[in-house]
């Protein structure tokens, strides 16, 4: 719990520093844009990591594309079903200019073994601040939602701390990973209109972007014409306001400030103690109130009350109690089947299991893929 609490606290100390984006911003009858590949830079640029097995895509002409990189296959833990197997892809290339070259940004799909296509689909987006952070974070929901008979990905996105990028840089990436998940489909095996977003802290800040922040995307022509609009939304103490005197100013990246009229059913999970200044609860109160989202408030919990439960699962009763209100909120919403087993029923019965479970594929694969500050950005 105290890493996850210290990047959240790291992250909110690197926002005055946001406050000069450059991701693509667009409007109505505005034909200017401040773009992330600069005029004049060359159209191949030297690539963080060779990647091999590249496959044709049909957005190769923007920043996405669609290479696969490897498959792990895992003991599905949670259902006693088949094997959970473990994809990961390239998702997207951009030129970085902090940084002085590309980067490649990856996804992590988890479906499992010989499951049937037209499933369901579930992006995932970790917190930290936007500055911090890893796509492992989500992987012990993801096989347990891939258990469930969803293809879920955890995606990589450019952070602060290691490409020197800002809040709506982050924010482009979430759109086209929505843009990614559709765009591919089929190959993935994923229903098209069936595809959901969650995330916690900054990660909930961008699920909710791929609904409600229009005006930022890398993507232009065709593929800038891919719906990014989830067909449900589920969030842990998630960013729901960047206008915060003194600490953030970025309306133009605000869900609260940025809402109209409709927002996919949505939940979200907050402690009543939450402390940090850009997650109080009474913030997330007021945000439901607008929107008409369901709020599940966790009692006498602070931020980030999830954040060690996902890894290691000290907490097993609170990750227990969040993946299943997970849960039952997707059954309601029809993104995953009811199979009569409870939420609860299926957690406490598969623990043990997946306690190693996690420890392994969590931090074990945060090793192997060098999420550290050395190395996040050879990735």
């Amino acid at each position: 719990m105290q890493r996850n609490i210290i990047l959240g606290l790291s992250g909110i100390a690197l926002l005055l520093a946001f406050q000069n984006c450059s991701a693509s911003f667009s409007s109505p009858g505005n034909s200017e844009k401040q773009s992330l590949n600069p005029s004049g830079i060359p159209t191949a640029m030297p690539e963080a990591t060779p990647v091999p097995d590249a496959l044709p895509s049909p957005v190769n002409k923007s920043a996405l594309v669609f290479e696969h990189y490897e498959d792990i296959s895992t003991p599905n833990c949670f259902a006693g079903g088949p094997n959970v197997i473990q994809k990961v892809f390239v998702y997207k290339r951009i030129f970085v200019p902090e940084l002085g070259r590309t980067v490649s940004l990856r996804a992590y799909v988890h479906r499992t073994e010989g499951s049937a296509a037209n499933k369901p689909g579930i992006a995932m987006f970790h917190g930290g601040g936007w500055g911090d952070g890893a796509p492992t974070f989500w992987f012990g929901p993801a096989f347990y939602f891939a258990s469930r008979g969803a293809v879920t990905v955890s995606f990589q996105y450019r952070l602060n701390k290691f490409h020197r990028t800002g809040v709506a840089e982050a924010v482009a990436d979430a759109r086209s990973a929505m843009r990614w998940l559709r765009s591919n489909a089929e190959s993935l095996g994923i229903d098209a209109q069936n595809i959901a977003a969650m995330g916690d802290s900054a990660g909930g800040h961008l699920a909710l972007s791929t609904a409600l922040i229009d005006r930022v995307n890398d993507e232009e022509g065709v593929p800038a014409k891919v719906s990014t609009l989830p067909s449900a939304i589920a969030v842990v103490y998630p960013v729901v306001e960047t206008v915060i005197p003194g600490v953030i100013d970025l309306p133009l990246l605000s869900p609260t400030k940025l809402f109209k009229q409709n927002l996919p059913t949505t939940l979200i999970l907050a402690g009543t103690a939450d402390s940090q200044p850009l997650t109080p609860i009474g913030r997330t109160r007021d945000f439901c109130e607008l929107t008409g989202c369901t709020l599940k408030e966790y009692v006498g919990r602070e931020h980030s009350f999830l954040s060690q439960e996902i890894g290691n699962v000290q907490d097993a009763h609170s990750y227990k109690e969040a993946v299943a209100d997970f849960d039952e909120f997707f059954e309601a919403a029809g993104l995953i089947p009811a199979d009569g087993t409870p939420a609860r029923t299926r957690l406490a019965n598969s623990a043990p299991a997946c306690r190693e479970h996690n420890n392994i594929i969590a931090n074990q694969r945060a090793i192997d893929y060098g999420y550290d500050q050395a190395n996040y950005t050879n990735f």
